[in-house]
């Protein structure tokens, strides 16, 4: 049930208005006379009782000497005689509490729907300052068109807008509905609510956001903000203002996570780059997977994030599993929980094997003679590029060594084995069919080895 305010019966005398006119004492045939109320049809827009002269309408007489009169029912009722009852779930304050002259001349007025104010938006302002001095406002707002998103008396939408707010921005805002109805990927908040992110009315904000990013985004995406904030070690770019729209697009995208490109491409925007990680240490170009024949599984599926944690991680660059930091280290499985996420761990742990892998001198693993060192084990990087080489099994073609950057490791492969040639032992041979006796003294190069294989 709605509620209305009580209103005292007023009694009017109508010529208190028409100074210095001597009151009528009977009956008139009109109200509106150049010595009483001619200022009611004066004005451009005239209520349609007033203009037919039918002040009976709403006026009825209590005294005719006295010439006092009174309305005929209270507000809103007087109002309902003519314009529809109220019948939806959200009504303005205003109109709910019986006062339509808060907002609306009775007789007559010089602006549209003979509001008390010139424009729709100066009236609203009254009661309702949606700018408060900010920096952006939403255009309806900033010419005055406050009904072009609301109803002025009532609507079946919360905060009586004029339709459903998922269809409400896009009315206007038609390349986010193309980008919503198109693309794979939409943020959930989109869906629901575009207020939940943008004030509709007038922010501090570019594109008058609530909050520049990442405030805006930590509130709903909790677990990033403890990742991005807590981990040992940060991606600098997601807790740095605007940050998370470097990578993301804010409202839909054809990729996953609603990235604004393929990682491959992403990352390189700013990884194309030296990117500094502390202040005294600066992370290199990245430039390895230009041009390069073969790619590791994830960079050739675009999935940087295959290995890396985006927003931070507790591992060395960031890396989804555990890693060894070091070039050389001790052996121990727990160090390689990134690598075996994807490949078998016996490949480091079984001694000998016939088909575990083709790195092999007879039944000799050689991965297994390299890693399981108590102090210099080699770690998977010694001999693998970990995004992309020119060499199958992305061979590396040198390894940094102290300030030696480019120590050559000469890897060649044969049908049935390969041979290394680097800087840190003399040329070695395998073969898996006629293994290599490594008790008899080696060639000391490679060149030595010609018809050995």
């Amino acid at each position: 049930m709605r509620k209305h305010t009580t209103v005292l019966l007023i009694v009017i005398n109508l010529t208190s208005y028409a100074f210095g006119v001597e009151k009528p004492t009977t009956e008139q045939d009109s109200c509106i006379t150049e010595e009483c109320h001619g200022e009611h049809t004066s004005k451009k827009i005239i209520h349609d009782p007033v203009s037919e002269g039918s002040c009976e309408a709403c006026h009825e007489s209590v005294d005719v000497k006295e010439h006092t009169f009174k309305l005929t029912d209270e507000e809103p009722g007087l109002c309902m005689q003519c314009h529809d009852e109220l019948s939806k779930k959200y009504i303005h304050g205003a109109l709910d509490d019986g006062q339509c002259k808060q907002c609306h001349e009775t007789h007559a007025s010089d602006n549209k729907s003979r509001l008390r104010a010139k424009t729709v938006g100066e009236m609203c302002a009254e009661c309702h300052d949606v700018v408060e001095n900010a920096t952006h406002v939403h255009g309806p707002t900033s010419v005055n068109e406050c009904s072009l998103c609301h109803e002025a008396h009532e609507s079946d939408y919360e905060n009586r807008l004029t339709m459903g707010p998922d269809q409400l921005c896009v009315f206007c805002h038609v390349t986010t509905k193309e980008e919503l109805e198109g693309l794979e990927f939409v943020h959930e908040a989109v869906r629901e609510n575009c207020a939940d992110c943008h004030d509709p009315h007038a922010a501090n904000n570019w594109k008058m956001l609530r909050a520049e990013a990442p405030d805006m985004c930590f509130p709903c995406h909790e677990e990033i903000q403890t990742k991005a904030q807590t981990s040992k070690q940060q991606h600098n770019i997601v807790s740095e203002q605007g940050g998370c729209l470097k990578c993301h697009t804010p409202h839909a995208s054809s990729v996953r996570h609603l990235l604004a490109s393929v990682p491959t491409t992403l990352c390189l925007t700013c990884h194309e780059e030296p990117q500094g990680v502390t202040i005294n240490e600066v992370l290199p170009a990245f430039n390895e997977i230009k041009d390069k024949a073969y790619l590791h599984g994830p960079i050739k599926e675009d999935d940087c994030s295959g290995c890396h944690m985006t927003h931070g991680s507790d591992n060395f660059r960031i890396l989804a599993g555990e890693y060894p930091a070091e070039f050389y280290t001790s052996f121990d499985e727990t160090k390689y929980e990134l690598c075996f996420g994807c490949h078998e761990r016996t490949l480091v742990r079984t001694a000998t094997a016939d088909a575990l892998t083709d790195f092999r001198n007879g039944n000799q693993n050689l991965h297994f003679l390299h890693v399981n060192k108590e102090r210099r084990g080699r770690t998977c990087r010694a001999c693998h590029q970990t995004h992309a080489s020119n060499q199958p099994k992305h061979i590396r073609m040198s390894v940094p060594y102290g300030g030696w950057k480019d120590l050559p490791i000469n890897f060649s492969k044969t049908d049935t084995g390969g041979l290394c040639d680097p800087g840190c032992h003399l040329a070695k041979g395998y073969d898996r069919q006629i293994p290599v006796d490594y008790t008899v003294k080696q060639a000391r190069r490679s060149h030595e080895f010609n018809g050995l294989f």
